[in-house]
């Protein structure tokens, strides 16, 4: 008798395990994560949809981790609810898209996926709902990998906000023989401390390779970026990051290709390449700095309105020099006829590139090599009437922070006085040849003309507008 019961109990024990299994299994099933789904239960078909564009990290089949991919469709098929879908090879991830319809019409639609795996990946597209779905080839494989950057990390750890309503910079550098060297002159590149630069200068390394010595030593001035105004008062309206790996293929390239380092999944971002010395494989010109210009929103940006921000809000910049200089080195107050010493250089050089990249700030020189020159809102006009229009409210300003950087500077010694930064119709410039054009600055001396360290109050309204955009929290 006591063997029946026992047997009864072990055939309800092995029955109640049975109906747990199921349990179990059931809820796997159904309680999967809602970005991904089993392939092996979507059924294939045909779709009527047509590949319009298509762009990932780094072009259009490879991307990298975490990175944001592009689909852009036309879909004739209406009525339907679209997914779109990457299927690892080796497994049966489905990783989830949504689709969002574009402004070109109705049967236009964009597409965006972030891979969070490594990988090779086919792409699909399907229509259906959820449970009930079916898929269609599109042809395409993406090969997912990290990113050779590594990681992004804090310049200054204790001052980064990562998700504040801020501009976030961030630092990439090539060449350099360390990472140490490339932090400090980065850091000294920007003078977060707010303070401005004087150095000592006893020796220079030249070309070949000697040294030449200084005695008395040259004294260099300069005011960075941080230590001007209104980049000082508003410095908790940056973050600042820099890529634990140098660079060692091109920027241009691959600038292009990543969609501006869309990979890095942060707004509003601002890329600056520093290199250490002079590589054409790195980037595409010799000593000296250039800049992509910001998104159109904020070139075209008038008092009074305000921005939309966005990943591609705003440009990027790339500074570049060798660590000697010529023959010629002379360095008087902060004044001198040479721009490519790179320990000192970068200060200047960085202000006056990120006046492009970040602000759609425009160059005020004059230049032999343009004929017509570049006449573009805010600071240069291609004829009087149009700079009555563009500044013709701010005639007779001077920027304020003037005083501060004319006293350090001692621009006194070089005959520079007030009137050169007096907000006037200074006709000229603005990539006109010398000696002739008819294009109009605001000044006769500023940050984008003369590379001094002074905005001119046409360029700061348009900087403090775009700076007030930001709460920094």
């Amino acid at each position: 008798m006591k063997k029946g019961r026992l047997r009864i109990l072990f055939i309800i024990l092995l029955i109640f395990l049975l109906v747990l299994a199921l349990i179990w299994a059931y809820i796997s099933l159904i309680g999967e994560d809602n970005n991904e789904q089993s392939s092996s239960i979507i059924p294939l078909c045909k779709i009527d949809s047509e590949i319009l564009f298509s762009s990932f990290s780094v072009g259009e089949n490879k991307a990298f981790i975490n990175s944001e991919g592009v689909i852009n469709h036309k879909i004739k098929e209406a009525g339907l609810s679209f997914v779109f879908l990457a299927r690892k090879d080796e497994s049966n991830l489905l990783f989830k898209s949504s689709f969002l319809k574009t402004k070109e019409g109705e049967s236009y639609y964009e597409s965006k996926i972030i891979f969070s795996q490594e990988g090779i990946y086919n792409l699909s597209i399907c229509k259906g709902i959820e449970g009930n779905l079916c898929c269609m080839d599109l042809g395409m494989r993406i090969n997912v990998e990290s990113s050779p950057f590594g990681d992004i990390l804090p310049l200054y750890p204790d001052h980064n906000k990562k998700n504040a309503d801020r501009i976030n910079i961030i630092f990439l550098g090539a060449n350099y023989p360390s990472m140490d060297l490339f932090l400090d002159i980065t850091k000294q590149a920007i003078s977060f401390n707010g303070q401005p630069t004087e150095i000592l200068i006893s020796e220079e390394v030249l070309d070949d390779g000697s040294v030449k010595e200084f005695n008395p030593p040259k004294t260099y001035k300069d005011i960075g970026f941080f230590a001007m105004e209104p980049f000082r008062s508003n410095k908790d309206k940056f973050n600042l990051w820099y890529f634990e790996n140098q660079l060692t293929i091109s920027f241009e390239d691959l600038y292009r290709a990543t969609q501006k380092f869309s990979f890095v999944n942060l707004n509003n971002t601002y890329f600056v390449l520093l290199t250490y010395g002079l590589n054409s494989s790195i980037r595409d010109i010799g000593s000296g700095g250039y800049a992509y210009l910001p998104s159109q929103e904020i070139c075209d940006l008038r008092p009074g309105e305000s921005i939309e921000k966005s990943h591609n809000l705003f440009g990027s910049s790339v500074l570049s020099g060798k660590p000697a200089v010529s023959d010629n080195f002379e360095v008087i107050s902060g004044y001198e006829n040479y721009s490519r010493y790179i320990y000192l250089a970068h200060s200047s050089m960085f202000s006056h590139e990120t006046g492009h990249g970040m602000f759609c700030l425009r160059d005020e020189y004059q230049n032999n090599e343009m004929v017509d020159g570049v006449a573009k809102y805010p600071n240069c006009a291609s004829s009087l009437d149009e700079a009555k229009t563009y500044w013709g409210d701010l005639i007779g300003e001077i920027d304020p922070f003037f005083e501060e950087a004319y006293d350090f500077l001692d621009l006194i010694a070089f005959g520079v006085n007030e009137e050169d930064f007096k907000i006037n119709f200074v006709k000229g410039g603005c990539g006109t040849p010398y000696g002739g054009g008819s294009n109009y600055r605001p000044t006769k001396r500023s940050l984008m003309s003369t590379s001094d360290p002074i905005l001119g109050a046409v360029n700061r309204q348009r900087v403090e507008q775009v700076l007030n955009s930001f709460s920094g929290k």
